[in-house]
């Protein structure tokens, strides 16, 4: 499935570039300084409360999806601009599996609030034990799995920040693969934010703030 998804996404790529984005647009598409994900395993966390009874569990993997990145000042900004208000992360993660029936691209929208302009920071969704193990067959988690992503920036509309594993810009050939024809279908909903997940209390400012849903 992998290897006929990516062939036939290749073939097709002309057709996605063909779409076009001006250089205004490539240009905008640079204002977040996405870095390489870091892709690895994290074990549920144990952590202990006062005035309840333990119960007797293992600790099971998550797959941890983590882009580091830094914000930039859009052109033309005031001197005091900070922060953003918001900005919306649009993850795309395909997990190469030998059942062909269970091939499918996650997707995910996470929407950052209030994020500093000149500070190292991530953002990070994650793939549950339970989902782990209903896509793969293992309750191990596999980072060389994930052999196709993507994540993508949007602030108020415009794309802002952009990185693929098939390029940097939108407009490099392929990086859009999961708008190929013959591409896996889509899933939402599986892959977690960070604050639907144990993990929530964790590394304090280091990941970008969540927007709540309250």
């Amino acid at each position: 499935m992998k290897s006929r998804f990516l062939n036939s996404m290749l073939a097709t790529v002309a057709v996605v570039v063909g779409l076009g984005v001006s250089t205004a647009q490539a240009q905008d598409a640079k204002l977040i300084d996405l870095k390489e994900p870091i892709i690895q395993a994290q074990q549920t966390p144990d952590i202990k409360a006062a005035g309840v009874k333990d119960k007797r569990w293992k600790p099971k993997e998550w797959l941890e999806f983590e882009v580091p990145f830094i914000a930039n000042a859009p052109r033309n900004a005031k001197a005091n601009f900070t922060s953003y208000e918001q900005l919306t992360f649009k993850f795309y993660i395909f997990l190469s599996n030998a059942d062909k029936e269970k091939s499918r691209i996650l997707t995910a929208e996470v929407n950052h609030v209030n994020v500093p302009v000149g500070e190292g920071m991530a953002s990070v969704v994650y793939l549950s034990p339970s989902a782990v193990l209903g896509l793969s067959g293992s309750p191990r988690v596999q980072t060389n799995a994930v052999s196709l992503w993507a994540v993508e920036v949007a602030h108020e509309g415009k794309t802002v920040g952009f990185i693929s594993s098939k390029g940097k810009s939108p407009t490099d050939p392929g990086a859009e693969w999961w708008k190929a024809t013959s591409a896996p279908p889509t899933v939402a909903g599986v892959l977690k934010n960070k604050m639907e997940t144990p993990f929530a209390p964790l590394w304090g400012d280091y990941h970008a703030e969540v927007q709540s849903n309250k």
